[in-house]
Order: C-alpha cells, then sequence, then structure tokens
C-alpha cells in the first residue's frame, strides 16, 4: 500500500521528503553494486567502468582497488 502525504502540511512535507531520499539512495546504491559506475583512471585519467573491487584501467593497465563507502552517502 502506497504511503499518503498531505503536502499542505510541514510535517508530511518532511515526511515525504525524508521517504524519497532514502527512497532515491536506495535505487542509487543498488544500482552501483550491479553496474558499478564510470570513474577517472587515478594513473593516467583515462575513464573507466568500476565496480567495488580490484579494477584494471583498459587504457594504462594499472589495477585501482575501488572501495564504496556508503556511511556519508
Amino acid at each position: 500500500m502506497a504511503k499518503s502525504y498531505d503536502l499542505g502540511k510541514k510535517s508530511d512535507m518532511r515526511r515525504f521528503t525524508r521517504d524519497l531520499e532514502r527512497e532515491v539512495k536506495g535505487i542509487a546504491r543498488e544500482k552501483i553494486k550491479r553496474g558499478g559506475l564510470e570513474i577517472e583512471c587515478p594513473a593516467c585519467g583515462s575513464p573507466m567502468h568500476a565496480s567495488s573491487g580490484l579494477n584494471t584501467c583498459p587504457a594504462c593497465g594499472k589495477t585501482t582497488e575501488v572501495t564504496f563507502d556508503w556511511t556519508n552517502f
């Protein structure tokens, strides 16, 4: 059952904002865990696809370890 909000009330607007932010962060977290993301290679600056763990840059061959810190996300 979907939540209902009366957006004319400040308390419901705060609750709506909090719930929306939580949902968006959860979706982003899952997409990053499943598919990774594009980052810049720290060695050569080329764009590379990275997921959590060890990743190798296709341009320079440098291996980089990527970890995601979800505490501030």
